[in-house]
């Protein structure tokens, strides 16, 4: 007899970076922070109890925040300052979970506490489902999702760090490039941000990262992503990962 059964399970995960590349004119004494809330979804088929590859949709962003944190707070213990409070009603009304507020919170002050000020924190909350469909023969299904191989794998550091950078003026599709998003962020490749550093700023517009399969994205995107995911959001291409000869 046969059996069609779906399953799914959730995994939400955060990565906390500073913009190495973008510089900004915060106003003095300000720490910028930009909150971005991402909805992931992916599939895996199981056919006569062999399991297919996790196929994984290009990140959706449901909600953006930007919050000035005053550098004199970051210096404090956490409970002695508003801007946690303040950080936690703005995760609250973009939609992240209670539970998962106290990491997120943990992690964006350990990474302000050694940053520069100068430059902007990002903070990437995802949140992932993935649904398994098995047609399987005879089979009961008995183990987890969570317990699968399909687990995310990250990049090796050595192939991020050899990562293409580029000039979006040194292409020949310039054009089409600087108009097409960037499909992490959803902003155009040539985006550039308002109040930023001028002279910073053009090179910022100007640079972007080329992965192996010739997909483009700005490179403060790409690389958390390539530190969780290995394989190209666009078209799963698999960058190598640890333990990959």
């Amino acid at each position: 007899m046969s059996s069609n059964v779906v399953t799914e399970a959730h995994k939400f995960y955060t990565e906390v970076k500073q913009r190495a590349i973008t510089k900004l004119v915060n106003p003095k004494g300000f720490l910028h922070v930009t909150l971005r809330f991402y909805r992931h979804f992916a599939t895996q088929s199981c056919t006569g109890g062999a399991r297919g590859p996790v196929m994984y949709d290009v990140p959706t962003v449901i909600s953006e925040r930007k919050i000035m944190i005053p550098i004199s707070d970051v210096k404090l213990e956490p409970r002695r300052c508003e801007w946690p409070k303040v950080m936690a009603d703005q995760l609250s009304s973009m939609g992240i979970p209670e539970a998962q507020q106290p990491h997120i919170l943990e992690k964006t002050f350990e990474v302000a506490q050694v940053t520069n000020p100068e430059l902007r924190i990002n903070v990437m909350m995802v949140y992932l489902t993935v649904y398994r469909f098995d047609n399987c023969i005879d089979r009961v299904i008995t183990d987890s999702l969570d317990a699968d191989k399909g687990k995310l794998i990250p990049a090796a550091k050595s192939s991020i760090q050899c990562l293409e950078k580029l000039r979006l003026d040194s292409l020949e599709s310039e054009a089409i490039i600087r108009q097409t998003p960037c499909a992490i962020c959803c902003d155009s490749l040539g985006h550039l941000d308002a109040g930023e550093d001028e002279a910073v700023a053009v090179d910022h517009q100007q640079m972007i990262t080329r992965l192996p399969c010739q997909h483009h994205y700005h490179a403060d995107c790409i690389v958390p992503w390539l530190e969780i995911n290995h394989l190209c959001p666009l078209c799963r291409y698999p960058m190598p990962f640890a333990g990959k000869p």
